[in-house]
């Protein structure tokens, strides 16, 4: 029998087989880790600012007592607190579009990080001008706990802000998030399918 002619195999007689199909590029995965960080830190925010909320209300005539704060500050304390539950929404939003590679997410994520910025640099102003008042009243102890407290909140307050405004400022990542808005959407079953 003689040989088949060229480009003649079983299933593509008389045709040239098909090209290999172009795999497509492997998906990143960064938007799913970044995501699920939002998603993580503005749920633990909206759990526990509530219970410090509620906290501060319902001790409020103890603390008084004991460091006498100035009237302005539990004022300004539980607007802040309210700030930050609405701040912390808009990241648990943001969060979940990110993972759902929605390209509003990086609007969503900047607006957090501003406002999350601006509402840290404020309260730290505000607790600094009512330091005076109040670690007058208080032991040693209790004006190095003060302090740690302000830096270390300071420092948890400002990190995950400014990484997601440094972040979402890389060319990089801002040409694969214009790639998002030419995808067809996907629902959330169809991300894990692949």
């Amino acid at each position: 029998m003689p040989p088949p002619p060229p480009h003649q195999d079983a299933g593509y007689p008389g045709m040239a087989p098909p090209a290999p199909t172009e795999a497509a590029p492997p998906r990143s995965a960064w938007p799913i880790a970044v995501g699920v960080i939002s998603i993580v830190w503005g749920a633990f925010g909206l759990v526990c600012i509530p219970i410090n909320l509620v906290s501060e209300v319902a001790l409020s005539d103890y603390v008084e007592q004991q460091w006498q704060f100035p009237a302005w500050f539990r004022s300004w304390s539980i607007v802040q607190s309210l700030l930050l539950i609405a701040i912390d929404a808009v990241l648990l939003v943001g969060g979940i579009m990110l993972v759902k590679r929605r390209a509003a997410a990086a609007g969503i994520h900047f607006a957090y990080g501003w406002s999350a910025l601006a509402l840290t640099v404020i309260g730290v102003s505000f607790t600094l001008v009512a330091i005076p008042d109040i670690s007058g009243r208080m032991e040693e102890a209790e004006r190095i706990a003060l302090w740690v407290g302000l830096v270390v909140g300071t420092a948890l307050g400002v990190a995950y802000p400014i990484f997601c405004l440094i972040w979402f400022r890389r060319r990089k990542i801002r040409e694969e998030i214009r790639t998002w808005r030419k995808e067809p959407a996907e629902t959330f079953g169809q991300m894990y399918q692949q």
